[in-house]
């Protein structure tokens, strides 16, 4: 005999046995062997114990609206904050690696005046330092695009936490990229 089960989320029609006695079918549970209802605009069909049940989809809450748009916002906010910064037509790394190192260096060279030979970029290429001004050039771009970028998160995540209704929400624009 032909039968509906829900299993692990998923209605699959099975095949099962029947009480050769009593003819009645042997249903494991959440099965049922009455005929699939229509589906209902707006409501989950399901299986409880051997009855198909229609539950009504409610909408999202503000709330829940809310965290999905700042999970989206923090893979943009991680992405965004570990780009590269363009100094001078080259690409260094932007992240909070690049930052400390570039700190340790200069912190380095104020204590001992020793710099390191050269710096390199975001693809691996040196550039060399001949002097601490060299350094400032790439750290001063660096820190500065940090910080603007930093600031331009926080106003976002401020944007989306203020926001008081879905249209709010989805007026708010998060970049997608492709990693």
């Amino acid at each position: 005999m032909k039968a509906y089960r829900l299993l692990s989320g998923n209605i699959t029609e099975i095949e099962v046995d029947v009480d050769v006695a009593t003819g009645a079918p042997l249903l494991p549970p959440d099965t049922t062997v009455a005929a699939r209802p229509d589906d209902i605009p707006g409501f989950l069909l399901t299986i409880v114990g051997n009855q198909w049940q229609q539950i009504e989809i409610l909408p999202p809450t503000l709330e829940q609206l809310k965290n999905d748009k700042l999970a989206d916002f923090d893979k943009h906010r991680t992405w965004y904050l570990n780009q590269p910064v363009i100094v001078n037509g080259a690409q260094f790394d932007g992240d909070k690696n690049a930052r400390d190192s570039l700190t340790q260096a200069l912190t380095v060279h104020s204590a001992l005046g020793i710099l390191p030979p050269a710096w390199f970029d975001y693809d691996n290429t040196p550039h060399a330092l001949t002097n601490v001004e060299d350094l400032k050039a790439i750290a001063g771009p660096v820190a500065i695009t940090y910080s603007t970028r930093y600031y331009e998160m926080v106003t976002m995540r401020e944007t989306i936490n203020a926001a008081q209704s879905k249209e709010e929400l989805d007026a708010i624009e998060i970049p997608v990229h492709q990693d």
